[in-house]
């Protein structure tokens, strides 16, 4: 429990950092925005990527940056979707739509909500692949990506949508935070009812 270091950002709150096998990356906002990298064993500042078009909405980040697999920090803020190069030390791209909530990135594909929808794009070039609108509502984050299903939730219902056939499955009337262990999905309500889910035994086709 001892403090091992410590690293001062600009003040924000609401924040979480994203962490790979060396350093540890945080998204903050105004005076000086951009992605900060900081040595994870050390605290020193590794370097720091701007980010020019950041626009101020308030002293809460709500995010977490993620990680992706090509040398890149995926995050969203104020309706952008942007990339951060960590090789260049630039953003690699940024796609300003409605973009909102916690993008997931699995397998080459990032998955995020965009004007309550989900949509998958190319992790590399941003090309839009496919999307989905759940039959009700809005989805909202953060979403989980297995190697077969995307879990969301609405206001009202989680949705298991096939990431082959790009349908939804099956679905739960209760909705919140997902968590997913030992082949349980655990949904924590805002009215704060926590919901354990068993998931069903799945065999997916093979590709073709």
């Amino acid at each position: 429990g001892t403090e091992l270091w410590y690293a001062g950002l600009p003040q924000y709150d609401r924040w979480t950092p994203a962490v790979d096998d060396s350093l540890a990356y945080a998204y903050v906002g105004d005076y000086s925005p951009g992605l900060y990298a900081i040595d994870r064993f050390t605290g020193v500042q590794a370097y720091y990527i701007p980010d020019n078009h950041f626009e101020w909405d308030g002293w809460s980040m709500n995010l977490a940056p993620v990680v992706g697999r090509h040398d890149d920090v995926i995050a969203i803020h104020d309706g952008r979707l942007i990339s951060f190069d960590i090789t260049r030390r630039s953003i690699r791209w940024q796609l300003q739509r409605n973009f909102q909530g916690q993008p997931s990135v699995a397998q080459d594909r990032i998955y995020a909500i965009d004007g309550g929808r989900l949509v998958v794009l190319d992790e590399v070039s941003n090309t839009e692949l496919w999307s989905w609108q759940p039959p009700e509502g809005n989805l909202t984050g953060p979403m989980i990506v297995t190697d077969t299903h995307l879990l969301g939730s609405t206001a009202t219902n989680v949705y298991a949508v096939d990431i082959v056939t790009r349908q939804a499955v099956w679905s739960f009337p209760a909705a919140g935070l997902l968590a997913l262990a030992n082949n349980t999905l655990y949904i924590a309500s805002s009215n704060g009812t926590l919901t354990a889910v068993n998931m069903p035994t799945y065999v997916p086709s093979p590709m073709v």
